[in-house]
C-alpha cells in the first residue's frame, strides 16, 4: 500500500489539454487521471463555467434594461386610468407615461444591469462548487469511501463544464435573437406568463404550479450531463461503486434544488397573499 502511493505521488499530472478532451469523450478515465495524478485542467474548466456565467448577463442587459421599463410603464398605466362612473362612457385608454429620469437613468446604470449581477453570479457559482464538494465528501466519508476535500472540489468543478457549454448557448442564442429566454429547460411544459407584471400580480399562478414550473427550469440536458459527470468524479475520488455515487448526487442535487426553490417562490407568495387580502 504504501509503495502504491508513493509511486501515484511520482506520476506526472495530467496533462490539462487530454484532460479536458478525456472530460468529453472518456469522462471515466479524466476523474480517475484527476484522483489519481491531479491536473491543472479543472482550473480551465473552472474558468470556462465563470467567463459564460457573465456573458449572457452582459449580453441580456439591454434587453433587461428594456423590461425594467416596460414593467414600470404597465404599472404606471394600471394606477392612473381612470375609472368612469355609472352610466358614463368608457374612456380613452390612458397612453403609458415614461418613468421618472432619475429612474430611468439608474435602471440605464452598468452597476445595476451588469456589475452587481455578474458578481452576485459569479459568487453564487463559488459557493455552489464548495457546498457541492463538502456535501460530497462528507457523505462519501459517512459511507466508507476514501475522499479529500480539495479533490472533491476539483471534481465538482470540473464536473461543472455543461454548465459552461449551457452558458455559451445562453449566450449565442440571446446575441442572435435579441430576446430573452422566457422558459429554460422544461419550464416550457408548464409556462408561467411573467412578460406581464401586472397580470401576474392581479391573478397570479397557484402554488404547485409555480412549483413545477421552477423545478421544470432547472431540469434539461446540461443538467443531466453535469450530474453524469458529478457521479464519476465521486466515483474516482471516493472510490465509491457507481451506484453509491449515483445515490449520494442525486440526494445533494435535490437538496441544493430545493434551496434555490425556496427564494424563487417569495415573491409569488407574497402576490398571492396580497391578493387574498384584497379580495
Amino acid at each position: 500500500m504504501t509503495e502504491t502511493t508513493i509511486v501515484e505521488s511520482t506520476q506526472e499530472p495530467e496533462p490539462a489539454l487530454r484532460f479536458l478532451i478525456n472530460l468529453i469523450i472518456r469522462p471515466a478515465r479524466a476523474f480517475q487521471a484527476l484522483a489519481e495524478r491531479g491536473t491543472k485542467g479543472w482550473i480551465l474548466v473552472g474558468l470556462f463555467v465563470l467567463i459564460f456565467t457573465v456573458l449572457p448577463i452582459i449580453v441580456a442587459a439591454p434587453i433587461t434594461r428594456e423590461r425594467i421599463l416596460e414593467s414600470m410603464r404597465a404599472v404606471q398605466q394600471v394606477e392612473i386610468t381612470p375609472v368612469p362612473g355609472p352610466g358614463a362612457p368608457a374612456g380613452q385608454p390612458t397612453p403609458p407615461e415614461e418613468p421618472p429620469p432619475e429612474v430611468t437613468q439608474f435602471v440605464a446604470n452598468p452597476l445595476f444591469t451588469v456589475v452587481i449581477p455578474s458578481i452576485t453570479a459569479i459568487l453564487g457559482v463559488i459557493i455552489g462548487w464548495a457546498f457541492w464538494a463538502g456535501a460530497l465528501h462528507l457523505l462519501a466519508v459517512f459511507l466508507g469511501g476514501r475522499s479529500a476535500f480539495g479533490k472533491m472540489f476539483q471534481g465538482v468543478v470540473a464536473a461543472s463544464l455543461p454548465t459552461g457549454l449551457r452558458g455559451l448557448f445562453q449566450t449565442l442564442y440571446i446575441t442572435a435573437t435579441h430576446s430573452l429566454i422566457e422558459n429554460p429547460g422544461l419550464s416550457g411544459l408548464v409556462p408561467l406568463n411573467t412578460k406581464d407584471p401586472t397580470q401576474m400580480f392581479a391573478s397570479p399562478p397557484p402554488l404547485s404550479r409555480i412549483i413545477l414550473h421552477n423545478l421544470l427550469g432547472r431540469i434539461d440536458i446540461f443538467t443531466v450531463w453535469s450530474l453524469f459527470l458529478t457521479t464519476l468524479a465521486v466515483w474516482a475520488i471516493a472510490r465509491l461503486n457507481k451506484r453509491k455515487a449515483f445515490l449520494i448526487v442525486l440526494g445533494v442535487w435535490i437538496l441544493v434544488t430545493l434551496l434555490i426553490l425556496i427564494p424563487t417562490l417569495i415573491p409569488f407568495l407574497f402576490m398571492g397573499g396580497m391578493t387574498s387580502l384584497g379580495g
